[in-house]
């Protein structure tokens, strides 16, 4: 099985993508389309639902093969309100990792446990997983069958924790992390191919300015890549399929977060039409950017403040 590439806090432009994926699973159980139709009007997700829980969506690759919403109830516990995945991934390991994933975002978010109300079909699934049935409830769909809530107590989970990637939306609050990667990775990572002189005019002190950066992003909206609630990297698509600033931390490079970042944008443009990604990339970054499909248009020499930087020009056609 392979790894999941990050997790991504859902936002209303993948609604439609949440509720298609809701019904196709829920479809997989055998339910007829009566049904299907029911449930879909009363648990459809709607913004206002996004705006009081923590909904991920979970990434291999470039596809979302699954999603979990977690519903705050009290400042301890939260309700495992959603927990989905793609038909054509049931059965192959999957399950577990959501759910371990789903364990460890509720840990980072400084929550004990879970409650979850449960599909006749998965109550195997959660007992399998440690839950504890602890009462029944009258289903929403109908009076006459009986749905299991189970608990789960986080602290005595026995998975192992791993690096979760979560990509997210600008918030203002990231300013002064994203000017600090962007200096720092510059002077600590791309000064191997460059000399201090151009380092100091690509990244000047005054690039560590956080309203500078507020503004620029309040503008261009770059995807934010964190592990453990920590901002460890960003990158910009403009409208036209041009990356712009695209740069990880430096103590997490290798890790995975570039890649991705990367699939994100490609998924992204993919979605908004857009036929081509191009960007100027550093004789640093150029390795990463071919071994993501990447080609070179052209080399280039940009001047700043009189001094030249070597640059290339690259492309990646993705409709």
């Amino acid at each position: 099985m392979k790894k999941i590439s990050y997790l991504k806090l859902a936002n209303v432009n993948d609604l439609n993508l949440i509720n298609g994926l809701m019904r196709s699973s829920k479809a997989y159980w055998g339910y007829d389309e009566k049904f299907l139709d029911e449930f879909m009007d009363i648990f459809k997700v709607t913004n206002n639902c996004l705006n009081k829980s923590f909904t991920y969506l979970v990434y291999l690759d470039k596809k979302v093969i699954g999603y979990y919403s977690l519903l705050p109830k009290d400042q301890n516990i939260l309700e495992l309100d959603m927990f989905f995945i793609e038909p054509m991934f049931i059965g192959q390991g999957f399950g577990r990792t959501l759910w371990e994933l789903a364990c460890q975002t509720s840990k980072e978010l400084g929550y004990l446990g879970f409650n979850i109300i449960a599909d006749p079909n998965a109550d195997s699934f959660y007992i399998r997983m440690g839950c504890t049935k602890i009462g029944d409830k009258k289903s929403a769909m109908s009076r006459e069958r009986n749905i299991n809530i189970f608990s789960y107590d986080i602290s005595a989970s026995a998975f192992m924790p791993q690096s979760i990637i979560i990509i997210r939306d600008y918030i203002e609050s990231d300013a002064r992390e994203i000017a600090e990667i962007f200096y720092n990775t510059i002077h600590i990572i791309n000064i191997k191919d460059y000399s201090q002189k151009q380092i100091n005019v690509w990244a000047p002190k005054s690039k560590l300015d956080t309203d500078w950066w507020d503004k620029r992003s309040k503008k261009l909206k770059p995807f934010i890549a964190t592990i453990n609630n920590k901002v460890v990297g960003f990158a910009e698509l403009e409208s036209n399929g041009h990356i712009d600033c695209f740069y990880c931390h430096y103590d997490y490079q290798g890790l995975g977060v570039g890649s991705a970042l990367i699939n994100y944008i490609e998924k992204n443009a993919n979605d908004k039409k857009i036929e081509k990604l191009y960007a100027e990339v550093s004789i640093t970054a150029k390795p990463f950017f071919l071994s993501k499909g990447f080609a070179i248009v052209k080399e280039q020499n940009v001047e700043k403040e009189g001094v030249k930087l070597k640059n290339y020009i690259m492309e990646k056609l993705i409709n």
